[in-house]
């Protein structure tokens, strides 16, 4: 362990990795300099475990831990928290690069006393050097004590403390538009767990309003969050909705519809917001299907567990020992999403004896 003071001024970057050995180097090596540790969570196939970890014996300052794939890093954030050693923490994907200035910076900017997170530009459709005029905030440098992940899909950190956006136009992060996913087509076997009394409807009408302006304190507390949380308890009160009930399917509709607005501007900017429309007639097709079948009581049931204590603590996924128990019962079997699915119903049934 580093000494308390070198702990109190350093930085640990935090790499997950998932069968992308080239990118992954690629990574390290462009932050090697600015870090005092790197911690790399590895969910690769043997082969390229093996690959990148051969290449990474070659280097200092890296500290490798593989954990089995869930389908998306999210799960793993709090337990990958715990093995970094230093205050700072900056979270960054194997397609992301930091700029220039910001590279340069970034030690100057964990000094300041007064800061516990900064929220950063990232930039999407990054090719060849050049940035597209799309940006969302992300919230990627922070004091470790002072973050927590629930581990849900795409979420932001929740901060304890005080949030900077770094509004300097040098200071950004860039995306390759050449890795960026499609969110409908990885994650749509989790979109069945999407199931909302209204109480949690409003929770996520907010959180998506929050992953376009990222403000500086939590979105409730803004002017917009108030005006938004209004509108959304009189279309409720006007219209007899209780908060514990189920949304109606307009209301579902609806949802869907934003969030996928949501994410096609942060991927493509405002040309992502017709391809938002065919997405969600995808997907809703696909979750009506699930609410009428056999398992469509289980699936709510485990919906408001999710959104009540959080997808980690669900699974125990902040614990050393059930990261461990994971390793060895599923490093050969299926993994990624259908395995999180197997582990969710799995952990409702245990709960119900």
């Amino acid at each position: 362990m580093p000494p308390k003071n070198d702990q109190m001024h350093g930085l640990t970057t935090l790499i997950f990795s998932k069968d992308d050995v080239t990118q992954a180097l690629g990574l390290i090596r462009n932050v090697y300099k600015i870090s005092d540790e790197i911690v790399l969570i590895d969910s690769s196939s043997k082969k390229n475990s093996k690959a990148l970890q051969s290449e990474l014996k070659r280097l200092g300052k890296v500290r490798y831990f593989y954990t089995v794939a869930l389908g998306y890093p999210d799960p793993m954030r709090m337990y990958a928290l715990k093995k970094c050693r230093f205050e700072w923490v900056l979270l960054i994907d194997t397609d992301e690069r930091l700029s220039v200035s910001l590279h340069r910076d970034i030690k100057k900017l964990i000094g300041e006393a007064s800061r516990d997170a900064y929220a950063i530009k990232r930039y999407e459709g990054v090719m060849k050097g050049s940035n597209s005029s799309n940006f969302t905030w992300q919230t990627r440098l922070f004091r470790r004590g002072k973050v927590s992940f629930t581990g849900m899909l795409h979420e932001q950190a929740a901060i304890e403390g005080r949030l900077v956006r770094l509004d300097d136009t040098g200071y950004y992060m860039s995306h390759n538009a050449a890795m960026l996913h499609t969110a409908s087509s990885v994650y749509e076997q989790l979109y069945k767990f999407d199931r909302f009394t209204y109480q949690i409807y409003n929770r996520k009408m907010l959180d998506y309003l929050s992953k376009i302006i990222v403000p500086e304190m939590p979105i409730e507390r803004t002017a917009t969050g108030k005006l938004l949380l209004w509108a959304l308890l009189a279309y409720e009160n006007l219209g007899g909705k209780g908060q514990n009930r189920e949304l109606t399917r307009l209301d579902y509709n609806t949802l869907y519809l934003i969030r996928n607005i949501v994410y096609g501007i942060k991927q493509e900017g405002l040309g992502g917001i017709s391809k938002a429309f065919g997405i969600t007639s995808k997907e809703l097709s696909e979750f009506y299907g699930h609410m009428s079948g056999k398992d469509s009581a289980e699936t709510l049931a485990i919906s408001i567990e999710l959104n009540r204590v959080g997808l980690i603590k669900y699974l125990g996924l902040d614990k050393e020992a059930t990261i461990m128990r994971l390793n060895a019962k599923y490093k050969d079997a299926k993994q990624g999403i259908p395995l999180l699915v197997r582990l969710l119903k799995e952990r409702h049934s245990k709960s119900k004896k």
